[in-house]
């Protein structure tokens, strides 16, 4: 198991920050994402880059995935592309209900890239 700290307990960066996240934290992202609504809310953020292949797997962690997607695009403007060996999916992905797909699919890959919708 690895430690999580929880975004809202860290520093709020200045407003005029651009704020790109990168979690790696091997399955523990819901742990993350459901202490950092508030971070997330606040701050500007560009980009999240995330492990994908342990979280799509965890049926516990649906609703915080479907209130992260509805977050980043909102909030943000920000949708989720598939990461696989650094090539970047052509199309974003729409269906956050995709998300909670208990075995992997073609669909969603190991990584996720949220940025700027085109």
């Amino acid at each position: 198991m690895v430690p999580v700290l929880a975004l809202d307990t860290q520093p709020r960066p200045p407003e005029d920050l651009n704020v790109f996240i990168k979690m790696d934290i091997e399955g523990s992202e819901c742990g993350a994402l459901e202490g950092g609504w508030s971070f997330m809310n606040s701050s500007r953020i560009v980009g999240v880059l995330m492990e994908w292949k342990f979280v799509r797997r965890d049926r516990t962690c649906c609703s915080t995935l479907k209130r992260l997607h509805t977050l980043l695009y909102e909030r943000h403007k920000l949708l989720p592309y598939a990461w696989k060996r650094g090539i970047l999916a052509q199309n974003p992905l729409r269906q956050p209900q995709q998300m909670c797909r208990p075995r992997g699919s073609k669909v969603w890959a190991d990584d996720l890239l949220w940025k700027v919708t085109s």
